[in-house]
């Protein structure tokens, strides 16, 4: 998650700032979380990362902040990753790459399945640059640009779910005032 400084939802005023959170909660019935990690290695990041479980491993890959300037409609992205960090406990976390194999991007949808992981759309360098590009990295880690996309239209925010041995695409923003 992100939040605003100096105070809350201060989004348009010019002393604001965002800040990700990277701290990590765990629950078994979906109603009482526990706090397991109140600082993990990774920047804190919004809620516009990509996060996905991996042969028993918890992913957190690419993401970054965003932040409305003074007098402006929309939120722009302040800061991107393309990094990837796994956990087997979501206490411990580890680098896997600096450099996912893709560019720093915001809203992508990501996956893990029993074949691998996915990684499609975003917005790379501004909110409304978005792409349909997919990747896929067999061990979650090492992302290779997958080739027939471009049936697939430009996505913000979008998910991605396995279902019935197929990979589904779900919503997302669709403007395509700046596609890459």
């Amino acid at each position: 998650g992100m939040a605003w400084g100096p105070t809350a939802w201060c989004a348009f005023q010019p002393e604001c700032f965002a800040f990700g959170f990277n701290d990590v909660w765990s629950t078994v019935d979906g109603t009482d979380w526990v706090q397991i990690q109140r600082q993990a290695p990774w920047a804190g990041r919004g809620l516009i990362h990509g996060a996905m479980v991996f042969q028993g491993r918890a992913y957190i890959v690419a993401g970054g902040l965003k932040l409305a300037s003074a007098g402006a409609a929309l939120a722009e992205t302040t800061v991107e990753h393309r990094d990837v960090w796994s956990s087997s406990d979501g206490i411990e976390w580890r680098l896997e790459a600096v450099d996912a194999g893709f560019s720093a991007r915001t809203h992508l949808a990501a996956l893990g399945t029993d074949k691998g992981c996915y990684v499609a759309g975003g917005s790379v360098a501004t909110q409304q640059a978005t792409t349909n590009e997919v990747f896929f990295a067999p061990d979650c880690v090492h992302f290779r640009h997958v080739a027939g996309y471009q049936q697939i239209g430009v996505r913000h925010a979008a998910s991605l779910a396995e279902f019935n041995g197929t990979i589904v695409l779900l919503g997302g923003h669709a403007d395509t005032a700046g596609t890459l």
